[in-house]
């Protein structure tokens, strides 16, 4: 009897080695085999205005040497970092466009002839200046090559004039649902919308605030408001104006001091995380079982001194956009920020297994405060084997304001060894690229 309680133990162990396939890093839970899924659509959003050209302490270099046009500043910095991670993603990893604040100096550029385009002029909202596209083959080298035209000047007579002096914070986030909806954004430009499909789709929005002068705004004639009134199925929820707490929202402390809540007027630029949060919440096809929404990750380059207006505005929309807000303050930041986004989005049409927490204390999978998530991803080729992994992760308790954990106000969490929230904030229920599992290799160079 003992003989055979072995040989069952061991083949039990036998049959859990088979299925963990793979040990490396979270976001190591299946390997080979690949299957297919909808490419993520990205839309870049970029503020190019004035504090588009302050000056910073860091520099960088292109991949393969040469440095950015726009120089030493915050367009340069952010020029640099688009470059070299748009350069590291894998071929047709990602669908990426890219949209600027509109202003009669700005012309789009055109893909199919790689010459100026027609569209664009506007005083008012955004300019898609690249349409979002495969980044593979000649698209993605012809976007590279590009960024590298980028000019501040327009007297310059050579490169691609990316820099105007308003903002456009608000109007620019209407415009990317315009694009995304197939809807005429304020600019006046009509839209057709990239195809509707399983994929999902992204804004990551990269404010500037380097110096006092840089903060959000629109301009005093965009009708920011009326256009989200006006927007098709938007709610008496959605048009009540977010209170941004002072000094902290939630876990993001604001890095440039204490901010007080402005005043919700159309040029304040204030309702772009209203609109960040119309777009998380509507459903962009309706002829899909899952809502489509549009998820919005910020990105803030940030001096010592900058206006806290911006940060604390970007950190809204991410929170209300259902995304998550990096503050940075140089290229090292910048770039790391945007490839952890890039990451998770991947990581959202890449995993077929989703991570839930269970609706009972009895559920398969749990013991006690220890969570085990088995993470496979169907065979290319329809064969019955699977490959996939194990992870452990654990409840973590997530408050509202961490320096008042009241566990009234708590949102009960699933959570990695560090204690953070191991969900992406994609919006689909998959582990996020930077979780990191009691199982996971404490050393990743292994």
């Amino acid at each position: 009897m003992k003989t055979s309680r072995i040989f069952g133990f061991c083949l039990m162990l036998s049959a859990l080695a088979a299925s963990l396939l793979t040990q490396a890093a979270d976001i190591d839970i299946y390997s080979d085999n690949s299957g297919t899924a909808g490419v993520p659509n990205v839309l870049l959003v970029l503020d190019n205005a004035a504090s588009f050209s302050a000056s910073v302490p860091t520099s960088c270099e292109y991949v393969g040497g040469g440095s950015p046009s726009l120089g030493q500043t915050a367009g340069g910095i952010e020029q640099c970092a688009i470059y070299n991670v748009v350069s590291s993603l894998p071929e047709g990893a990602v669908n990426l466009g890219l949209m600027v604040y509109s202003a009669s100096n700005i012309q789009d550029w055109n893909p199919s002839t790689n010459s100026l385009g027609t569209n664009c002029g506007s005083a008012e909202g955004g300019c898609l200046v690249q349409p979002v596209a495969l980044m593979s083959g000649d698209r993605k080298k012809n976007f590279l090559a590009w960024i590298k035209t980028w000019k501040a000047n327009n007297s310059d007579k050579d490169g691609f004039n990316i820099k105007v002096n308003g903002q456009s914070t608000g109007a620019v986030m209407q415009e990317a649902w315009a694009y995304y909806a197939g809807k005429t954004g304020l600019s006046g430009r009509t839209y057709t919308a990239p195809p509707a499909g399983c994929q999902k789709n992204f804004v990551i929005f990269l404010g500037n605030a380097y110096g006092p002068a840089g903060g959000p705004g629109d301009g005093a004639s965009a009708n920011v408001l009326g256009a989200l009134t006006a927007a098709p199925g938007v709610t008496a929820a959605q048009l009540e104006n977010i209170v941004i707490p002072s000094g902290k929202y939630g876990t993001s402390a604001f890095s440039c001091g204490s901010y007080s809540m402005g005043n919700h007027t159309v040029p304040s630029g204030l309702y772009a995380d209203e609109w960040a949060r119309y777009m998380y919440q509507t459903d962009l096809y309706g002829a899909f079982d899952d809502k489509q929404g549009i998820t919005t990750y910020t990105v803030g380059l940030l001096g010592s001194d900058c206006k806290p207006d911006y940060p604390a505005l970007l950190t809204s929309m991410a929170k209300n956009g259902g995304g998550k807000y990096f503050g940075t303050s140089g290229y090292e930041e910048i770039s790391t920020a945007i490839l952890k986004i890039l990451n998770e989005v991947q990581a959202v049409n890449s995993v077929f297994s989703s991570a839930s927490l269970p609706v009972s204390v009895n559920a398969q999978g749990t013991y006690l405060n220890q969570i085990f998530l088995g993470m496979f991803r169907p065979d290319g080729s329809a064969s019955p084997r699977w490959l996939g992994n194990l992870k452990q992760y654990k409840f973590i308790l997530e408050y509202p304001d961490p320096s008042n954990p009241d566990p009234n106000k708590a949102t009960l969490k699933l959570g990695d060894s560090n204690g953070d929230p191991a969900i992406s904030a994609a919006g689909t229920g998959f582990i996020t690229s930077t979780a990191v599992s009691y199982w996971t290799k404490k050393d990743t160079a292994v």
